[in-house]
C-alpha cells in the first residue's frame, strides 16, 4: 500500500500520499519487529510448557488501524476528496520565474496553446482555440488580450515567426500565414493581422501541434518543422509524433493548396516508451527543442550531430490531483540582455518578463540570459523562466 501511495504522489504531484506512505512504512516496520519479538516470546513459553502469556491485544489493533488507514488513503487520493481547483498552485520566485499577466478574457475561453515573441512590436503572440492573440510586453499598464487574427473553424496549436510572416498550424493539419496589416506601429494600439496564405498538409500529416523554423545558412527561405501525431501499434497504442520537414511555402495568392513534406526526422531516435505526443517545438541556437507534453519533458536535439543535449523536466503545476501537470502546451526561448545591464533596467519589456532577474544566480553580470516562456492550457497561464547551462549545451531551470 505504501508503494501505491508513492505512485499516486508521483502521478498527482501531491506530497500527501507520500507522507501517508512513509507513515505506513513506519507502522509496518514497528509491527514486523513487534511480531518477531512476540514470536520468540511465545516460543520461549512453549518450550517451557507455560500455560499463560500467549494473548496479545495490542498488535491486532495497530495492524487493523494501519490497514484501514492505508485503504482509506488510497481511496481518498485516487477517487477524490479534494476541493475544486482554484488556480495553478505555482508561485513566483524572484530571479527565477514569474507569470505574464493578462486581462480582458474569461479563463473559460482562453486556452493558450503556443507562444512566440515579436520584439519589434513588443508583443507576445499566442494561439488560443481558433484565435491569434497578442499581449503587450512593454506596457505594464496594458496587459489586455487583443485578438489580432483567427480562423472560422479550427483549433490553432503552433505559432512561429519567419521574418515578417507568422505561420500558424492547426490541429486539423492546416497551415496559415499571417502578416501585420501595417509596417509601422506607434506602440499604443496593437494592429490586426491579415491572413495571406493557407495550405492543407499532406493527409499523412495528422493532428499537428508543434511548429518550428530553421533558417537556411545559404540565404534560402529556410524550412518548417511540423509535428504530426499517430497511434503507433509497436508502441502499444501510445501516441507517437513524427516531425515532418517542409520548405517554407511561397505566398502566391493560392489558397488551400496541398503542402507536401520533404522528409521526416527519425522518430526512433526521438522518443521512447515515456515520450509520445509532441505539444510544441522550437529551434533555438541550432538545437531542436521538443516538448513532449504528456511525458512532461522538453528534449533538446543537436541538429548538427543528432544527439540529445538537454532533458528539461517540466514543472509540476502543484494541484493535489495532478490533473493539470500535462497541460503545458507551448514554449518559446530567447536570449536577452542580463538584468544587471543598463539596457535591461530601462527596458520594461524584459524586466516585466522576469522581475528580479538581476538577483538570479543563473547568469553572471554582463552576460546574456536565456529565458523560456511556457504556456499552460488549463488553467490558462503564461510563465517565464530563467534558464541556465549546466553542462555544455544542456539547459535547465
Amino acid at each position: 500500500m505504501a508503494v501505491l501511495l508513492f505512485t499516486l504522489s508521483d502521478q498527482n504531484g501531491d506530497e500527501g500520499p507520500r507522507v501517508n506512505g512513509f507513515i505506513l512504512i513506519f507502522v509496518a516496520t514497528f509491527v514486523s519487529i513487534y511480531a518477531l519479538a512476540i514470536y520468540f516470546r511465545r516460543l520461549y513459553l512453549m518450550k517451557r510448557s507455560k500455560s499463560y502469556g500467549y494473548t496479545d491485544h495490542f498488535a491486532p489493533i495497530i495492524l487493523t488501524i494501519a490497514v484501514l488507514a492505508g485503504i482509506g488513503s488510497i481511496l481518498y487520493y485516487s477517487m477524490g476528496g479534494q476541493a475544486a481547483y482554484n488556480g495553478s498552485g505555482m508561485y513566483e520566485v524572484e530571479g527565477q520565474c514569474t507569470t505574464v499577466p493578462f486581462t480582458g478574457i474569461s479563463l473559460l475561453e482562453f486556452q493558450p496553446s503556443d507562444i512566440t515573441i515579436d520584439r519589434d512590436r513588443g508583443v507576445s503572440i499566442i494561439a488560443s482555440n481558433n484565435q491569434v492573440i497578442a499581449i503587450k510586453l512593454d506596457d505594464d499598464d496594458d496587459k489586455s488580450v487583443h485578438i489580432v487574427g483567427g480562423v472560422t473553424n479550427g483549433d490553432l496549436e503552433g505559432v512561429v515567426l519567419v521574418d515578417d510572416l507568422l505561420f500558424v498550424v492547426s490541429e486539423d493539419s492546416k497551415l496559415y500565414a499571417y502578416k501585420w496589416k501595417t509596417n509601422d506601429w506607434d506602440g499604443n494600439n496593437i494592429d490586426d493581422m491579415e491572413m495571406v496564405g493557407s495550405w492543407k498538409l499532406k493527409k499523412t500529416v495528422t493532428s499537428s501541434e508543434g511548429i518550428a523554423f530553421r533558417p537556411d545558412e545559404n540565404g534560402g527561405k529556410g524550412r518548417l518543422f511540423i509535428s504530426s501525431t499517430t497511434m503507433e501499434m509497436e508502441a502499444y497504442n501510445k501516441e507517437v509524433s513524427l516531425v515532418h520537414v517542409f520548405d517554407v511555402p511561397n505566398i502566391d495568392g493560392l489558397w488551400e493548396t496541398t503542402l507536401y513534406p520533404l522528409y521526416h526526422l527519425n522518430e526512433k531516435l526521438m522518443y521512447d516508451d515515456n515520450d509520445g505526443k509532441i505539444g510544441a517545438m522550437q529551434i533555438f541556437e541550432d538545437i531542436l527543442y521538443v516538448m513532449y507534453d504528456n511525458a512532461r519533458i522538453i528534449r533538446g536535439f543537436d541538429l548538427t550531430s543528432g544527439v540529445i543535449v538537454s532533458d528539461i523536466k517540466l514543472p509540476r503545476v502543484g494541484y493535489s490531483k495532478g490533473k493539470f501537470d500535462k497541460q503545458w502546451e507551448g514554449m518559446y526561448m530567447e536570449r536577452v540582455a542580463n538584468a544587471s545591464s543598463t539596457s535591461l533596467s530601462t527596458e520594461s519589456s524584459i524586466a516585466s518578463s522576469l522581475r528580479g532577474a538581476a538577483a538570479s544566480s543563473n547568469s553572471s553580470a554582463g552576460q546574456d540570459q536565456i529565458m523560456m516562456y511556457l504556456t499552460l492550457d488549463s488553467p490558462p497561464e503564461i510563465w517565464t523562466f530563467a534558464m541556465k547551462h549546466v553542462n555544455g549545451k544542456e539547459l535547465s531551470f
